[in-house]
């Protein structure tokens, strides 16, 4: 920091004696508002944290209203939102900006960039009897040298290297796939597999930061926010400070059996655990606050808000529970055959909670009346995603085992687009950048090569991009343009 501190004072440039210092504040409301008028709108917001003088000119002033319609007449006359002269200028740029997310979405026009976002690693461990585990066991079979080599789509991410009859030699642990991810604030947070999460820039794909677990099981789930990553392995709560020294913070009475997924909103975690129940953490006492009875078999995905503790089952129903006393407050079930529910998010906007279940479908329900609003194929397997921007409620992207990103309506489930990657247009060895293709029809999907849309197991929404990963070492952020 002091080195930095010395550069950029060595380079300010000193004023000269007896002139005044000139300042941001020295330009007149008119001048500013003509200049915020021609700025794009994710640049205006940015300029509204600069100090307090240009907030009030973006969202208190009538004629920057006036002049950024005039200066772009498109997004007026392509957007559906009345604007009574009441409303703050605040929340015209919140709508607008949702309105152009959602056009950007919706248009089908979209840039992929790729890059490696964890290497491959594997460790010998010795001799073991354990049978390979079963567990969404995904097997392939490969023979040489008298050793069959069965790869095992786990949790713990464990290649089981058996002999000709069977039985197990040994285990190779650490085979590393990129299975979660979570954006915020323009960074990206990935991991599960080889114990470490990383930190991306959204903008550049650039390597920021990571976090690494020693002499622990592998990651199951996590979390960030400004100040720290959390993390969630099978039986125990982690969490790392990203600024200030660096260490990592293991809650004592952080512990449980199985957990199999985590939603965490500061200061509480929330753990779904293989029987039924909900355990809530608190991070800064580490104990245990509250356990909740959600489902008589496991809890599969959680969604959350400040009042609501919402989780999923392998039997297809959905549990709503109060999160302060722990009050079951309705119970949730699609209406076609029992499929298990694989994710889930939850709009408090408008009261919606959309599911992707193991049939491949996308499930939504009204909260106020507890009942289905829609209920869709929208793929011909699992879906392992599904969210949206936290202030929209026209767009939700689903992903799933096929590999298809799908745009989907909120309030009708009518698929908008359907996405692939095509050919790379330039690979600079460490981004590569794709293009992405519109699918014509459902049909069309299995005669696209597996390469071009390996299976999405999770994907987070910022403001025109979507970031996802795969059963693969790769990341890649969907860039969407109007």
């Amino acid at each position: 920091m002091e080195a930095s501190g010395r550069r950029y004072r060595s380079v300010a440039p000193q004023p000269a004696s007896g002139r005044n210092r000139s300042s941001i504040h020295s330009l007149g409301t008119d001048l500013l508002c003509a200049i915020f008028s021609r700025l794009d709108l994710f640049v205006l917001v940015r300029c509204s944290v600069v100090c307090k003088s240009w907030n009030n000119v973006i969202y208190q002033s009538s004629l920057m209203r006036d002049l950024y319609y005039k200066k772009n007449p498109r997004i007026r006359s392509s957007s559906d939102i009345s604007i009574p002269l009441e409303t703050s200028m605040k929340i015209y740029l919140e709508e607008l900006a949702m309105e152009q997310h959602r056009l950007a979405l919706t248009s089908g026009s979209a840039e992929v960039h790729q890059w490696t976002g964890h290497p491959v690693r594997y460790v010998f461990l010795v001799p073991s009897p354990v049978p390979v585990p079963y567990y969404y066991c995904v097997s392939r079979i490969r023979y040489e040298a008298g050793l069959a080599y069965r790869v095992s789509l786990y949790l713990l991410y464990r290649i089981s290297v058996l002999n000709r009859y069977g039985t197990v030699c040994f285990i190779l642990s650490g085979l590393v796939w990129v299975n979660i991810c979570r954006m915020k604030r323009g960074v990206i947070l990935t991991g599960v597999g080889d114990k470490v999460l990383r930190l991306w820039s959204a903008e550049s794909c650039k390597y920021l930061d990571e976090y690494s677990l020693p002499d622990m099981n592998p990651l199951v789930d996590c979390d960030f926010d400004e100040s720290k990553i959390v993390g969630m392995t099978s039986a125990q709560l982690c969490i790392w400070r990203r600024r200030g020294q660096r260490s990592i913070f293991q809650l004592r009475e952080a512990i449980f059996q199985h957990g199999l997924c985590m939603r965490y909103v500061d200061p509480e975690a929330v753990i779904g655990c293989d029987d039924g129940r909900a355990r809530i953490f608190d991070m800064y006492s580490g104990s245990c606050s509250r356990i909740i009875r959600m489902h008589s078999g496991p809890v599969t995905c959680l969604a959350t808000d400040d009042q609501l503790i919402l989780g999923g089952s392998t039997f297809g129903s959905v549990t709503l529970a109060d999160l302060s006393s722990g009050e079951r407050l309705g119970f949730l079930k699609s209406s076609f055959s029992p499929t298990g529910m694989k994710s889930m998010c939850f709009n408090p906007h408008s009261f919606l909670l959309f599911a992707g279940s193991t049939a491949g479908y996308a499930h939504c329900w009204d909260l106020r009346t507890l009942r289905p609003l829609w209920e869709v194929r929208a793929s011909s397997n699992v879906i392992y995603a599904t969210q949206h921007l936290s202030s929209d409620t026209s767009t939700l992207v689903v992903g799933g085992l096929d590999g298809v990103l799908r745009i989907l309506n909120q309030s009708t489930g009518e698929i908008i687009s359907s996405l692939v990657v095509n050919a790379s247009l330039k690979d600079n060895k460490e981004v590569v950048e794709k293009k992405a293709s519109v699918l014509s029809g459902v049909s069309f999907v299995e005669s696209i090569p597996r390469c071009l849309r390996p299976p999405i197991t999770c994907l987070a929404v910022g403001m025109r991009k979507v970031v996802t990963t795969h059963n693969e070492k790769f990341v890649r952020v969907w860039r969407f343009h109007e």
